[in-house]
């Protein structure tokens, strides 16, 4: 799958943006209802390839989730004009950062930061974009460094699951082990990825 990498600075952001959201939305809730998700990395679901225009992307017919390689990414690179992160929002039980990358001959992808989910449909949420706008100042986010890569993501497993754990403090150093109560980890695996720097 086509992945977005943010850089750990733009990370670091995401993450306290991320916990203070969904502390909120379990306190709006009376219980603990959300739990975050990880990695926080934009995925591109249905993204099609032909999107950039470009001879080497063309040759896969434009065909769409199809794994590519690292002389396929430098291409990729080479089509990116901008990546933004913009203000997080919440729909369908999910929370989650909406993510658009520009390319130079003006077509642009949409993607998604899923960074928390609801585990209890029955809480109401209703007044939580209104009242979370004060938090998001920081965002909608222009960034410069990233990395796009060719991503597969696991099954979420439940945090008190001790393996499950133990990847999680090795993989994410914003998960402790100590800490990880209610959160569902993902496994994630990249076949292979490219770092971009693009002007603002």
């Amino acid at each position: 799958m086509f992945t977005v990498i943010p850089h750990s600075t733009e990370a670091l952001i995401l993450s306290r943006a991320q916990k203070a959201s969904l502390s909120r939305l379990n306190a709006e809730a009376g219980k603990p209802c959300w739990v975050p998700l990880f990695p926080l990395w934009a995925f591109f679901n249905n993204f099609d390839y032909s999107a950039a225009e470009s001879d080497t992307i063309m040759q896969t017919g434009g065909n769409v989730n199809t794994a590519f390689d690292a002389t396929q990414l430098k291409t990729m690179r080479n089509a990116i004009e901008s990546f933004t992160i913009g203000i997080p929002s919440v729909s369908n039980g999910e929370f989650f950062f909406p993510a658009i990358l520009h390319f130079r001959n003006g077509e642009a992808a949409c993607g998604k930061i899923l960074a928390g989910k609801k585990t209890d449909e029955e809480a109401d949420s209703s007044h939580t974009c209104e009242n979370g706008k004060k938090l998001f100042t920081r965002f909608p986010r222009s960034c410069c460094v990233f990395r796009i890569a060719d991503a597969e993501i696991g099954e979420s497993k439940a945090a008190n699951d001790e393996s499950g754990t133990d990847k999680a403090a090795a993989k994410n150093t914003n998960v402790e082990p100590a800490n990880t109560d209610g959160i569902e980890l993902r496994t994630w695996h990249i076949n292979a990825s490219l770092w971009v720097k693009v002007g603002r």
